[in-house]
Protein backbone atom coordinates (compact mmCIF):
# COMPACT_ATOMS: atom_id res chain seq x y z
CA UNK A 1 0.00 0.00 0.00
CA UNK A 2 3.04 2.23 0.92
CA UNK A 3 5.00 1.12 -2.39
CA UNK A 4 1.52 2.11 -4.18
CA UNK A 5 1.10 5.61 -2.63
CA UNK A 6 4.84 6.39 -3.01
CA UNK A 7 4.25 5.71 -6.76
CA UNK A 8 0.99 7.88 -7.05
CA UNK A 9 2.46 10.68 -5.47
CA UNK A 10 5.76 10.52 -7.71
CA UNK A 11 3.51 10.41 -10.94
CA UNK A 12 1.27 13.39 -9.49
CA UNK A 13 4.13 15.55 -9.09
CA UNK A 14 6.06 14.66 -12.49
CA UNK A 15 2.60 15.20 -14.06
CA UNK A 16 1.86 18.35 -12.02
CA UNK A 17 5.68 19.75 -12.83
CA UNK A 18 5.14 19.33 -16.47
CA UNK A 19 2.24 21.55 -16.66
CA UNK A 20 3.84 24.05 -14.56
CA UNK A 21 6.80 24.67 -16.72
CA UNK A 22 4.82 23.88 -20.01
CA UNK A 23 1.91 27.02 -18.54
CA UNK A 24 5.20 29.17 -18.07
CA UNK A 25 6.79 28.02 -21.67
CA UNK A 26 3.59 29.14 -23.59
CA UNK A 27 3.73 32.62 -21.63
CA UNK A 28 7.28 33.07 -22.49
CA UNK A 29 6.50 31.88 -26.24
CA UNK A 30 3.27 34.46 -26.21
CA UNK A 31 5.93 37.25 -24.82
CA UNK A 32 7.31 39.07 -28.39
CA UNK A 33 3.55 39.50 -29.21
CA UNK A 34 1.91 40.73 -26.02
CA UNK A 35 2.77 43.50 -23.48
CA UNK A 36 0.75 45.28 -21.00
CA UNK A 37 -0.16 45.27 -17.38
CA UNK A 38 -2.37 42.27 -17.95
CA UNK A 39 0.54 40.53 -19.54
CA UNK A 40 3.02 40.86 -17.13
CA UNK A 41 0.88 40.14 -14.19
CA UNK A 42 -0.48 36.99 -16.04
CA UNK A 43 3.20 35.97 -16.83
CA UNK A 44 4.25 36.76 -13.07
CA UNK A 45 2.03 33.98 -12.14
CA UNK A 46 3.40 31.86 -14.41
CA UNK A 47 6.95 32.32 -12.60
CA UNK A 48 5.23 31.65 -9.05
CA UNK A 49 3.42 28.71 -10.09
CA UNK A 50 6.48 26.91 -11.53
CA UNK A 51 8.90 28.36 -8.81
CA UNK A 52 6.17 26.92 -6.29
CA UNK A 53 5.70 23.58 -7.91
CA UNK A 54 9.48 23.55 -7.85
CA UNK A 55 9.42 23.34 -4.44
CA UNK A 56 6.42 20.94 -3.21
CA UNK A 57 8.44 18.65 -6.16
CA UNK A 58 11.17 18.95 -3.50
CA UNK A 59 9.26 18.21 -0.26
CA UNK A 60 6.71 15.72 -2.67
CA UNK A 61 9.83 13.65 -3.45
CA UNK A 62 11.06 13.60 -0.08
CA UNK A 63 7.56 12.36 0.99
CA UNK A 64 7.69 9.60 -1.56
CA UNK A 65 10.91 8.30 -0.82
CA UNK A 66 10.24 7.86 2.82
CA UNK A 67 7.11 6.15 2.32
CA UNK A 68 9.43 3.53 0.16
CA UNK A 69 12.11 3.50 3.11
CA UNK A 70 9.05 2.77 5.48
CA UNK A 71 7.68 0.39 3.07
CA UNK A 72 10.79 -1.62 2.82
CA UNK A 73 11.50 -1.48 6.63
CA UNK A 74 8.11 -2.94 7.44
CA UNK A 75 8.10 -5.86 4.80
CA UNK A 76 12.21 -6.43 6.42
CA UNK A 77 10.15 -6.78 9.83
CA UNK A 78 7.54 -8.51 8.58
CA UNK A 79 10.09 -11.47 6.97
CA UNK A 80 11.78 -11.55 10.51
CA UNK A 81 8.76 -12.33 12.40
CA UNK A 82 7.33 -15.16 10.42
CA UNK A 83 11.05 -16.26 9.95
CA UNK A 84 11.23 -15.63 14.08
CA UNK A 85 7.56 -17.08 14.49
CA UNK A 86 9.07 -20.19 13.07
CA UNK A 87 11.27 -21.04 14.65
CA UNK A 88 9.19 -21.15 17.65
CA UNK A 89 6.16 -22.87 15.84
CA UNK A 90 8.85 -25.56 13.54
CA UNK A 91 5.54 -27.03 11.51
CA UNK A 92 4.00 -23.89 11.09
CA UNK A 93 3.97 -22.42 7.09
CA UNK A 94 7.04 -20.23 6.32
CA UNK A 95 5.07 -16.77 5.09
CA UNK A 96 2.63 -14.91 7.51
Amino acid sequence: MMLEAQRAIETALLDAQVAANRYLAEHEDAAPGYSGDGFNASYATAVRIQQDMTKLLTAGTGLAHGLGKVAALMQHHEMEAAHNFAAFVPDAPASV
